[in-house]
């Protein structure tokens, strides 16, 4: 790049032709550098979720995958126990909930806030929103304020991809295999916002259940 500087200081300080061909070269050779390593930059941070390596080839069926894990969920036992019974005292809110909107500074720590590298079915990764944080924001906000006033979430951003990763070090069947379920980023946004929301609302009114564990008031 100094040697760019110096090409184009030479040139535009005589105008002679001779000066500007050297110039020419170091501009176009530096302007190809750049945006190469800009591809190799923004190519790492949307690297994809990798299905475990463990997993051998056998097992790499997807449609077999996905129906093994729905017969799973459909043999649950899915009925509440009779011998997990809470205290059935109502309490009575002071105030009704209502969703508050949202504002950019809410919406700038929730994004901040998310650690996750993993790609959802819209294949947007956190740290691009991140970097484009100052055009998206309003755009962002919204989505999630109109969610919030019409009281529907975005369909698209119920949707999840489903990862199968090994239980054990080296799976053979499909029960050696558990799945992880991604939701798409934007999801992990307002889903943030709204604990925040909820757990103000529940504090604020004491509607907070007393032997509730203290994981309630965490989100992923």
């Amino acid at each position: 790049m100094k040697e760019r500087d110096a090409a184009r200081k030479n040139y535009w300080a005589s105008k002679l032709p001779h000066y500007f061909t050297p110039y020419k070269e170091l501009h176009y050779t530096l302007a190809s550098m750049i945006r190469k390593s800009k591809m190799e930059f923004f190519n790492g941070l949307t690297n994809t979720h990798r299905m475990d390596k463990d997993i051998p080839d056998s097992l790499k069926l997807p449609n077999k995958i996905n129906n093994y894990f729905i017969s799973f969920s459909k043999a649950a036992d899915l009925t509440p126990s009779a011998n997990n019974e809470i205290d059935s005292e109502v309490i009575a809110a002071t105030e009704e909930f209502s969703f508050v909107k949202t504002f950019t500074s809410e919406i700038y720590k929730s994004i901040s806030n998310l650690k996750t590298l993993a790609l959802g079915v819209d294949k947007i990764e956190i740290n691009m929103i991140k970097l484009c944080t100052p055009y998206c924001i309003p755009v962002i906000k919204h989505i999630i304020n109109h969610s919030f006033q019409s009281y529907t979430f975005p369909t698209t951003w119920k949707q999840s991809k489903i990862i199968p990763l090994g239980k054990v070090s080296h799976p053979t069947e499909f029960k050696h295999l558990r799945p992880i379920s991604i939701l798409p980023v934007m999801s992990k946004i307002i889903e943030r916002i709204v604990h925040t929301r909820l757990s103000n609302y529940l504090n604020a009114n004491k509607l907070l259940y007393n032997r509730q564990d203290s994981d309630l008031l965490q989100t992923c």
